[in-house]
C-alpha cells in the first residue's frame, strides 16, 4: 500500500478584487514551496481570476495537515475537494510547488481539473527544463 496520495482542490479568494495579482501568487508560492518542502509535499497551484487550483502529492498526514490549514486559511472560501486518494504515479517528482498562472484560460469545473494542472504543470516544468539546459550551454 502506498503513501504517496494526491489531493486536487478549488477555491475561490475572500478578498473582493477581481483578480489575484502576480505579486501575490508570487508570495503564496514562496511560502508554500518552503512548507512542502518540510512536509515532503510536492505539486502544483493554479490562479486564474479570483479562483485557485491545487494538485498537491505526497504522504498523506502531511496533505491532511496542509489541507486542514487551507480550510481555516481566511483568505479561502468555497474549498471543494475535487479528488482525493492514492497516487502510485506522482506527477511531481522534483518540484515543491510549480505555479500556473492561467488568466486568461477558464478552469474545468469537474474531475478533470486535476489532469488539467497535470498536464500544465508537465508542460511549464517541460519549459523550465529546456531554459535550464540551454543556459548551461
Amino acid at each position: 500500500m502506498t503513501d504517496n496520495y494526491r489531493l486536487v482542490y478549488t477555491s475561490r479568494r475572500t478578498a473582493r478584487e477581481p483578480a489575484i495579482a502576480a505579486a501575490e501568487v508570487t508570495d503564496i508560492v514562496a511560502v508554500a514551496s518552503r512548507n512542502n518542502e518540510l512536509q515532503g509535499l510536492r505539486g502544483a497551484l493554479m490562479a486564474s481570476g479570483n479562483r485557485f487550483a491545487q494538485v498537491l502529492e505526497g504522504p498523506r498526514a502531511a496533505i491532511e495537515r496542509t489541507f486542514e490549514r487551507i480550510c481555516v486559511d481566511p483568505r479561502h472560501r468555497d474549498v471543494l475537494v475535487m479528488n482525493y486518494g492514492p497516487s502510485d504515479t506522482p506527477a511531481f517528482s522534483s518540484f515543491r510547488l510549480v505555479s500556473i498562472d492561467v488568466d486568461d484560460i477558464a478552469l474545468p469545473t469537474d474531475d478533470s481539473i486535476g489532469e488539467a494542472i497535470i498536464e500544465m504543470a508537465s508542460a511549464a516544468i517541460g519549459r523550465l527544463h529546456h531554459v535550464d539546459q540551454a543556459g548551461a550551454r
